[in-house]
């Protein structure tokens, strides 16, 4: 009890500082009232040499493109050409599905178009027709009544346009002359009643013999003539043909005919607006014969081709399903089924005439070309790393050779663990010839290599409010507790000076030890010893209080902290 009142004031220390500290770095020979011995200290010089700053991680290689290859919707196997693990070309067929229903809906939708194809062509072709125009060459008569502001239907007869510039005749000649015959032979028309004579060509001869009222056997011989405007159709002429045993002539009369007549259709229902010919015209192939009005037929087309569009859309995307059942590979690379499934090979269920369903996993499909390393870097070297700097890869499982990387993104969002903050940095490692998939690499980003520059043991650096110092010990054994200096770049056991020393001065090493640190339970048993006054040098609990505890926090100490090593008791700085 008596030795507890003693040392009240420094149990209460004690209790400050292991409640809100918990344990502290002390410096031996920082103090002259530790009783360490300066023939002990360490020291280092400042020397000349090169620093390669670096900053390396580990983590597993992942390929930059993959993609799962899974059915599109609900289907039937009908082929599958996939194993475990095989490489694959981009193109490869892989699976082929079947739809019953994807087919039946195509089926019915190309029926569809179909009809609404021939619908939109048949408003095109009334479109068309609102404008009349003659299809040949060739005298036109209208038909009975057509004028301006007359309605039609689509079918209504407009006209007819005959082509005059040649007539045609069939005459009859007993079979032994026409066989005779040959196309092209000259025959000599006669036109009855006129007493005049026509120079015509044989253009046909007919196969089937015809017999007459005489018994005789007739074939009917096509003949054609030019007019020379003296001729009409209708008139009545006889034919003679030389031949190698005399003259034949027809054994009947035949009636002159145009050599071509086409009827002339509205071909759209409509109001005649405008009629530019008359009967007995003669008319030119494509001239305008009439205008025909119908105020609705725009719409009606409009209308139909919406139709046909949409409907054509439909079978796109039919057509697209239907070709999605076709799955091929994305890019070279390497399928396997760990990719979607590692205990169990899922291809063992799939087989041809299984049914699947939409979104059924086969494996994917990883491409090798490029692969990526995603490593953690500390805070504090996060602004030197940059997107494009190298990176020397080696992977564990490949020996004595190491890949060259790129560092291609740094994330910007951290992530804290024991009180230090780690970024993400993604390297990309191409063409990696012999990597795979999950393989565990080390990446080395080489930050900067300098040569020839001033610098010290890094446990001999402290820092204070974001400022650097060294304990400088001088020729003479004095000693120059703060000295502050600037630094460079760092390395692993190094550190760059850039201003504050010169080579030759010498630096001490602090040499570190730590406190025994109180467990939580230990710091509540001393709170509660405080508290009740304690007996005879027992804790509640029957835990024995230790002095030599309250010894080490008399002798002073405390606040201060390292980072990796080096710091100096009672700054409250730390270093890295």
């Amino acid at each position: 009890m008596n030795w507890l009142k003693r040392n009240k004031r420094w149990l209460l220390i004690a209790l400050v500082l292991v409640v809100c500290g918990g344990g502290t770095w002390l410096y031996l020979g920082q103090r002259e009232a530790s009783g360490s011995s300066k023939d002990t200290e360490l020291t280092a010089k400042v020397t000349k040499g090169t620093i390669k700053s670096s900053v390396s991680g580990t983590s597993q290689l992942q390929p930059v493109e993959t993609k799962t290859i899974q059915a599109p919707q609900e289907a039937v196997i009908e082929k599958i050409n996939l194993t475990k693990n095989m490489d694959v070309k981009e193109g490869d067929v892989l699976v082929v599905l079947t739809s019953a229903t994807l087919n039946n809906n195509m089926s019915k939708a190309q029926a569809t178009l179909a009809t609404l194809k021939a619908e939109l062509d048949d408003i095109a072709d009334q479109m068309n027709s609102l404008q009349t125009v003659s299809p040949i060459n060739g005298v036109i008569t209208l038909a009975s009544g057509l004028d301006a502001g007359v309605e039609l239907n689509r079918k209504a007869k407009i006209g007819t346009v005959s082509d005059n510039t040649k007539l045609v005749v069939t005459l009859p000649f007993l079979m032994e002359d026409a066989q005779q015959f040959h196309e092209g032979d000259s025959v000599e028309l006669t036109i009855d009643s006129f007493m005049m004579t026509k120079s015509g060509k044989v253009t046909s001869i007919g196969k089937d013999p015809k017999p007459d009222l005489k018994g005789n056997r007739l074939l009917d011989v096509e003949i054609t003539v030019e007019n020379d405007a003296t001729m009409d159709a209708g008139l009545k002429v006889t034919g003679k043909v030389a031949t190698s045993t005399g003259t034949a002539e027809s054994k009947k009369e035949g009636t002159l005919a145009y050599s071509q007549t086409v009827n002339i259709l509205a071909g759209v229902s409509g109001t005649i607006e405008q009629l530019n010919v008359k009967s007995g015209d003669y008319v030119q192939a494509g001239q305008l014969i009439a205008v025909i009005a119908n105020p609705s037929i725009n719409n009606d087309y409009l209308n139909k081709k919406t139709s046909y569009d949409q409907q054509q859309l439909s079978i796109d995307t039919l057509q697209e399903q239907l070709d999605a059942l076709t799955i091929k590979a994305p890019f070279d690379g390497v399928f396997s089924t760990d990719f979607v499934n590692q205990r169990f090979n899922v291809l063992t269920s799939l087989v041809p005439g299984t049914k699947v369903t939409s979104a059924t996993q086969f494996g994917g499909v990883a491409s090798m070309k490029t692969m990526t390393l995603g490593i953690q870097v500390d805070e504090l070297d996060l602004p030197n790393i940059k997107t494009g700097m190298s990176v020397n890869v080696s992977v564990d499982s490949v020996k004595n050779k190491t890949f060259k990387g790129e560092v291609t993104q740094v994330s910007t969002v951290g992530t804290t663990t024991n009180g230090v903050t780690y970024y993400d940095v993604v390297v990309t490692v191409s063409n990696p010839d012999g990597l795979k998939y999950g393989m565990t690499a080390t990446g080395e980003i080489l930050i900067q290599n300098k040569e020839n520059i001033l610098m010290i043991p890094l446990e001999a650096l402290q820092t204070r409010a974001g400022k650097y110092y060294v304990k400088i010990k001088n020729d003479d054994g004095t000693y120059e507790e703060q000295h502050e200096v600037k630094i460079g770049i760092r390395s692993k056991t190094n550190v760059e000076i850039t201003e504050g020393v010169t080579e030759g001065q010498t630096v001490v090493i602090p040499i570190q030890t730590k406190t025994q640190t109180m467990s939580s339970s230990d710091v509540q048993r001393l709170r509660e010893q405080f508290q009740q006054g304690g007996q005879n040098g027992q804790m509640p609990g029957g835990g024995q209080f230790d002095p030599a505890m309250m010894q080490q926090f008399q002798q002073g100490g405390g606040g201060g902290g390292t980072r990796g090593g080096g710091g100096s008791a009672g700054t409250g700085g730390g270093q890295r």
